[in-house]
């Protein structure tokens, strides 16, 4: 308190005695001068020395901003729990249900009904294709990407305004990635081998934990079930190959079922 009641006099006298404009001016000297102490030059932000970069590229350069420590052969699977997430999110209905198709050639497909999809009123005029692309950014590193939205098996008619937005209700949204085998350096035959587990690993971490409220079922074309929420596929956590030893006993036992069985004489 004393110390406080001393220095107040000195400080008033100093700036009272002394131009604004040079204090100010010998303040952001020293800070300017503190930053840039030890540097060559100023870097140059000028349009010659800056460039524009695809997502990919910058992927690429930056993978643990984006994948954190998941290695580039499960990127395909963090997409895929990314895209189930994301879809999730719009469903409207209880519980909220994402099916998803892993295909053997690299595409990973995804759906979800009775959803919901939201726009600003004050925001610019766009379509529903686009918010939905929009959102998904990850699409952008494959081959190709389709969103297709339906309103009662036909295109989405006006929104309805409910306050400062406009709500679509009642959608089917499907999504079709072509996954690009030559960016995590596996081929499109080999992108899902395993899922089962390794989406198991996946989806049990506090990033991708699935919802409570929410049923979710990815199938692997060839497979079959793979992953099953809330109810856990038996084989969740079996090699592929297991899964189609089940898969084929299973056919089997079916087709013997539907045999005709010959009368006793």
């Amino acid at each position: 308190m004393l110390a406080a009641q001393w220095a107040l006099p000195y400080f008033l006298d100093l700036v009272c005695s002394r131009p604004r404009a040079v204090l100010i001016d010998r303040f952001v000297r020293r800070v300017v001068d503190g930053r840039i102490e030890g540097m060559a030059q100023r870097p140059d932000y000028s349009n010659t020395t800056l460039c524009v970069v695809t997502l990919r590229e910058a992927v690429c350069a930056r993978p643990a901003m984006y994948f954190g420590d998941w290695p580039a052969a499960d990127w395909p699977l963090v997409m895929c729990a990314w895209t189930v997430h994301e879809l999730l999110a719009y469903s409207a209905e209880a519980p909220k249900r994402v099916d998803v198709t892993l295909g053997i050639d690299g595409v990973l497909a995804a759906a979800v009904d009775q959803a919901r999809l939201t726009w600003p009123t004050r925001a610019k005029k766009t379509t529903v294709e686009e918010i939905v692309g929009r959102r998904m950014w990850w699409a952008q590193l494959g081959h190709s990407n389709t969103v297709t939205i339906q309103q009662a098996g036909r295109t989405p008619g006006p929104p309805k305004q409910v306050g400062d937005l406009l709500i679509w209700d009642g959608l089917r949204i499907t999504t079709r990635m072509d996954l690009d085998p030559e960016m995590f350096g596996v081929p499109a035959d080999s992108m899902w081998l395993d899922a089962a587990p390794r989406l198991g690993q996946i989806f049990t971490t506090d990033r991708f934990r699935l919802p409570t409220d929410s049923q979710v079922m990815i199938t692997n074309d060839g497979v079959g079930i793979v992953l099953s929420h809330p109810k856990l596929w038996p084989g969740l956590m079996m090699p592929d190959s297991a899964l189609r030893s089940r898969a084929a006993v299973s056919r089997s036992g079916a087709r013997r079922s539907r045999a005709p069985t010959a009368g006793r004489g």
